[in-house]
C-alpha cells in the first residue's frame, strides 16, 4: 500500500499485521507496478525503484537525475516491455517521460494538454501503448511514432471532471472512474471509440450508488467482470456484458 507520509505498507492475510518500508516517505500510486523475477517498482524519492521481495534490504534507484519537486504530483508505472514511465503536470503543463528498460537509451520527455487544473490517470496497453485519461479526453501515446492521439468524449460528459482512475478489461474496452461516473470507451471500427456514461439512477437498484469512483480493477478470475470502489457509495461489481451492478458494501 503506498502511503502519503508514511511509506510502503506491506500486510499479511495471514497476521492481519503491516510491516512498512521507506518510513516517512511518500509513494505514489500504484506502489507496486510490475513483479519481474522477485523484483517489484515502486516510485519513491522523485527516482524509480528496485525492490526485492519481500524485503528491501537493498533498494535500487534507476535514475541519477531525480524529478525534484513533484511529490504526489506525479503518477509511476512499469510497461509490460520492462520500460518505466513518468507522468506529472508542472507550470501548468502535462509530461510524459519514457525511461528506457536497460540498454534503452537515455529517457525521453513529452509534453501536452497545457492549462489543466487536475492531473489525470494513466496505464499501459500489452502493446506498448500509453493511455491517459484527463478531462474528457482519453489520450493514446504510441511511443513508435512518439505521437499523441485524442479521443473526446466531452459529448457524454462535460469538462471539468477529474479522472480518479483508468483500467482495462481484456475485452478492449477503457473504464474512467471520475467523480460523475463511469465512462465507458467501446473500441469501434474507425479506430475511435464510443463512449458511454455510468451513473447513479434513482431507484435503480442495478445502478451505481455513487458517482463519485476512486478506484477500478477488472476481475483477474473473470473478464466479465469490473470492481469499483466509490467515494460513498461502498464497492460493486459490475458484470460488463449486461450493464448490472451488484453492491458488496
Amino acid at each position: 500500500i503506498g502511503t502519503g507520509g508514511v511509506g510502503l505498507m506491506k500486510t499479511s492475510v495471514q497476521t492481519s499485521r503491516f510491516r512498512t518500508y521507506f518510513a516517512g516517505e511518500s509513494i505514489s500510486s500504484p506502489p507496486f507496478s510490475t513483479e519481474d523475477g522477485g523484483y517489484a517498482y515502486i516510485w519513491e524519492k522523485e527516482n524509480p525503484v528496485r525492490i526485492t521481495l519481500p524485503g528491501t534490504r537493498h533498494p535500487v534507484y534507476l535514475l541519477q537525475k531525480k524529478f525534484a519537486g513533484l511529490g504526489l504530483r506525479a503518477r509511476y508505472l512499469r510497461d509490460h516491455q520492462g520500460n518505466h514511465w513518468l507522468y506529472y503536470q508542472k507550470s501548468g503543463q502535462n509530461n510524459l517521460v519514457r525511461i528506457p528498460a536497460p540498454g534503452g537509451g537515455a529517457p525521453r520527455s513529452y509534453a501536452f494538454k497545457t492549462g489543466e487544473v487536475h492531473l489525470g490517470h494513466f496505464a499501459a496497453d500489452t502493446d506498448g501503448q500509453i493511455y491517459i485519461g484527463l478531462n474528457g479526453v482519453l489520450y493514446r501515446f504510441n511511443p513508435k511514432t512518439e505521437q499523441f492521439t485524442e479521443h473526446v468524449y466531452q459529448a457524454v460528459q462535460p469538462r471539468g471532471s477529474e479522472v480518479r482512475s483508468l483500467a482495462k478489461t481484456p475485452d478492449g474496452r477503457w473504464w474512467l472512474g471520475t467523480f460523475r461516473g463511469l465512462v465507458e470507451a467501446q473500441p469501434n471500427t474507425t479506430g475511435d471509440y464510443d463512449f458511454r456514461l455510468w451513473q447513479y439512477e434513482p431507484g435503480d437498484t442495478n445502478s451505481l450508488r455513487n458517482n463519485d469512483i476512486s478506484s477500478l480493477l477488472p476481475d483477474p478470475n473473470d473478464p466479465n467482470f469490473l470492481w469499483i470502489g466509490t467515494k460513498g457509495g461502498g464497492l460493486a461489481r459490475m458484470d460488463i456484458n449486461s450493464g448490472a451492478f451488484k453492491h458488496l458494501t
